[in-house]
């Protein structure tokens, strides 16, 4: 029982991780979820503003 959990906990912290939840900066999954709920016209503006967002600190 103890290795389904922690599969299932590993698998949960890959998904966030991959969908910029957790720093990371893998924008595959999220530009799949943005075109499915919301059609393409809104990729490209979403994902512009959440990069000069997450990137503000740096300026």
């Amino acid at each position: 029982m103890n290795i389904i959990y922690l599969m299932l906990v590993s698998f949960i912290a890959w998904f966030a991780s991959n969908l910029n939840l957790a720093g990371g900066s893998s924008k595959l999954l999220v530009t799949l979820i943005i075109d499915f709920f919301l059609g393409s016209e809104a990729v490209i503006p979403i994902i512009t503003t959440e990069t000069l967002l997450s990137n503000s600190q740096k300026i």
